[in-house]
C-alpha cells in the first residue's frame, strides 16, 4: 500500500501550528480512559524535570480539545490505549505494537508521550495523518490494523 508523502516539509517552531493544522482532529475519537490518561500526562509533564518537546504537548491538547469522545465501549477498530496497532510510516514497511499510556515503556510499547504513539492514539484502520518525526520533518502515518493483543504481557 503507498502512502502520500504530502507532508514532507521541514517543521520549526514557527510552523508548528501549521502541523496542527494537518491534523483534524475532528477525525479523532478518544475514549474517556485514553483522555484522562492524557490529562494525567500533561500534569506530569508540566511539573517533571524531563523536558518534553512542545509540539508533543500541543498535539496532546489539541486532541483533548478537539477530539470527539468515543462510544462505551470503543469499537474493536478505534486505536486506543492498550490495543496493538500495525502502522506504516511514509511508504515504509509494516510495523506493530501496543499503544501505552505508562512513562515506562516495555519492548513492543507504543508510548502515548511520543509523536507517533500521539499521532496514532484515536485513529481508526486506513486513516492517514501527519506525523512530525523528531529530526523536524513531517511525514504521513497510516494506519493498517487494530487488534487486542494476545500476549500475556499486555492483557
Amino acid at each position: 500500500m503507498a502512502v502520500s508523502k504530502e507532508f514532507t516539509y521541514h517543521a520549526t517552531d514557527t510552523n508548528a501550528s501549521q502541523f496542527l493544522g494537518h491534523c483534524r482532529s475532528s477525525e479523532y475519537s478518544l475514549t474517556v480512559a485514553d483522555r484522562i490518561g492524557i490529562e494525567r500526562f500533561l500534569r506530569f509533564a508540566a511539573n517533571s524535570h524531563v523536558v518534553y518537546s512542545p509540539i508533543l504537548i500541543g498535539l496532546l491538547q489539541h486532541k483533548l480539545r478537539n477530539s470527539r469522545p468515543a462510544p462505551d465501549p470503543a469499537p474493536a477498530s478505534l486505536v486506543t490505549s492498550g490495543r496493538e496497532v500495525t502502522y506504516m510510516i511514509s511508504g515504509a514497511g509494516a510495523v506493530k505494537g501496543v499503544l501505552s499510556l505508562g512513562l515506562v515503556c516495555r519492548a513492543g510499547e507504543l508510548p502515548v508521550h511520543t509523536l507517533l504513539g500521539a499521532t496514532l492514539l484515536g485513529m481508526k484502520p486506513l486513516q492517514k495523518s501527519a506525523l512530525l518525526n523528531e529530526d523536524g520533518d513531517i511525514g504521513t502515518v497510516v494506519v493498517l490494523n487494530v487488534a487486542t493483543p494476545h500476549t500475556p504481557e499486555h492483557t
